[in-house]
């Protein structure tokens, strides 16, 4: 969820708290089993080990290099957008231990979106490819 503050952006700005476009996602609502890139990448967990599968090298992952990028990137820097966005291609597909799904959509003028939301957010991006380009140990 986008963090304002604890207040939603509309509230915030009827009350005169000053609203920023600065905030926080926190993308991870519970634990993650898979995510699935646009480009054919796929980095899951099958047990207790992770996985990478598609376009580049596919195999066995690093456990604890996977688990600390989780740590480090689940919740992430972005700057909000307050306006309309369209549909776009499919960054990211997320898949959740309790059987959720979600996605991350580009709008191809950079601008993505995570339910619903509207952000940029480079952080995210180079967090992507950080993920994407884990080695494979096998």
């Amino acid at each position: 969820h986008l963090n304002t503050r604890g207040l939603p952006t509309p509230i915030a700005k009827i009350v005169g708290v000053p609203v920023q476009n600065s905030a926080s996602l926190d993308w991870c609502d519970t634990r993650i089993t898979s995510i699935y890139f646009g480009n054919g990448r796929r980095i899951f967990q099958e047990g207790m080990k992770w996985f990478a599968d598609g376009p580049e090298a596919s195999g066995e992952l690093d456990f604890i290099a996977v688990e600390k990028w989780f740590g480090s990137h689940c919740k992430i820097p972005v700057s909000k957008h307050e306006g309309a966005v369209a549909a776009g291609m499919v960054v990211a597909s997320v898949n959740f231990i309790d059987g959720a799904k979600a996605e991350f959509k580009a709008d191809g003028k950079g601008f993505l979106t995570w339910k619903g939301q509207a952000f940029t957010s480079p952080a995210l991006e180079s967090a992507f490819l950080e993920l994407m380009q884990l080695p494979v140990v096998d």
